[in-house]
């Protein structure tokens, strides 16, 4: 069966999907990316991973783990192990039957050839998420002895296909709403390799809505190397050892996949560590965590004062494996993106003290607030 190249002038399908999660599954992911371990600022942690912390909240990469549990909004809502890949991650042949491949079907000029290449590694390349709004967690009735859940509605769409010798690209955007309020943008480049670019219509969806409000956001990005001084930039570097069970712990949030417990022998050569290879999201958990460190310690934040997260990129460069020792560098961005501070970060893995830079191009977007009164903030 082929496909009209016409179809590509078209929007993309987008998926309408949902997501539910507690506050037990806020401070699951918390622990999942390491929060209170000891090696940062633990009274500014327990925030995350303490229901009646004064300002207990999600963390601020949270909404990226919700695209792995999201189910189809027309399906009764269920709980446990989710297999991989999800429902925003797949996508249907012609005839409605589910398949594992997460180029949708209409930008393939044989329908066969999307059933070939289903199997095909899929590297995570890069990430951004834009905060528009704060998530209004379901407050517990008085003296209710359960912790109700919160729902998040999912909008999901691939904006970008674009073949290569390597592979083929994908960007996806995910927009969270919170009723009729967006709340947060995503947006995801996926590379499935060895797909052969003849088999493949080019695609770019045009910027609208808060597709748009997102680009504009991320805008004047592209200096995040190391070009500054390093007498005009404040600089704070973290290391991480990562436990043994930090892919294990990580998976609780949702992503299922088996190459973070078994590992993935087609992302490595025979000479290097065959270890399950940790989450590039808790990786990134991880950097953040120390970002906001950076940022801590440059104001001084107290209780009566947080960091707001806007904005947070980055590029994935290489894989990390479990037990890996991870090293975060975090320095100023001199320019300014709009007039809000930014910080650029960098992560490396430790090899016989060797870096190998494993995250790059990474900016957090920031500002300072007031926090919420107590009388407010408890759930």
């Amino acid at each position: 069966m082929k496909f009209n190249e016409d179809n590509t002038n078209k929007d993309t399908i987008t998926k309408h999907l949902v997501a539910q999660f507690t506050k037990k599954d806020l401070m699951l992911y918390a622990l999942g990316i390491g929060c209170c371990d000891g090696t940062l600022s633990d009274d500014k942690e327990l925030q995350y991973v303490y229901e009646n912390h004064i300002i207990f909240k999600p963390f601020p990469t949270f909404l990226l783990a919700l695209s792995f549990i999201a189910q189809p909004i027309n399906q009764s809502f269920g709980y446990g192990v989710i297999s991989f890949p999800p429902e925003s991650m797949s996508n249907r042949l012609p005839d409605g039957s589910k398949c594992d491949c997460i180029i949708p079907c209409e930008f393939f000029k044989n329908i066969e050839d999307m059933k070939e290449v289903q199997n095909n590694p899929t590297l995570h390349i890069s990430q951004s998420l834009i905060l528009h709004e704060d998530i209004i967690l379901t407050k517990s009735d008085e003296g209710a002895a359960i912790d109700p859940p919160t729902q998040i509605q999912l909008r999901t769409r691939v904006i970008s296909v674009k073949p290569r010798a390597i592979g083929t690209f994908v960007t996806s955007e995910t927009s969270c709403y919170q009723g009729t309020t967006c709340i947060a943008t995503a947006q995801m480049v996926a590379l499935v390799l060895s797909v052969d670019p003849d088999m493949i219509l080019p695609y770019n969806q045009k910027q609208v809505g808060e597709n748009r409000i997102a680009k504009r956001n991320l805008a004047n990005d592209t200096s995040t190397s190391d070009k500054t001084s390093k007498s005009e930039v404040i600089r704070t570097e973290n290391q991480y050892q990562l436990p043994n069970n930090a892919a294990l712990l990580y998976r609780l949030s949702g992503d299922y996949n088996s190459i973070h417990v078994e590992g993935d022998n087609f992302l490595v050569s025979e000479k290097e560590d065959t270890r399950p290879i940790l989450h590039g999201l808790c990786t990134l958990g991880y950097a953040v965590r120390a970002v906001l460190h950076h940022i801590h310690q440059q104001h001084l934040t107290t209780d009566n004062i947080e960091v707001k997260v806007i904005s947070v990129k980055c590029n994935f460069t290489k894989p990390i494996f479990v037990r890996d020792s991870i090293h975060v560098e975090a320095w100023n961005n001199n320019k300014s993106v709009g007039e809000r501070p930014s910080i650029n970060f960098r992560v490396y893995r430790m090899n016989d003290d060797i870096k190998n830079v494993v995250v790059d191009k990474g900016r957090l977007q920031y500002r300072m607030e007031r926090s919420r009164q107590a009388s407010t903030s408890r759930l």
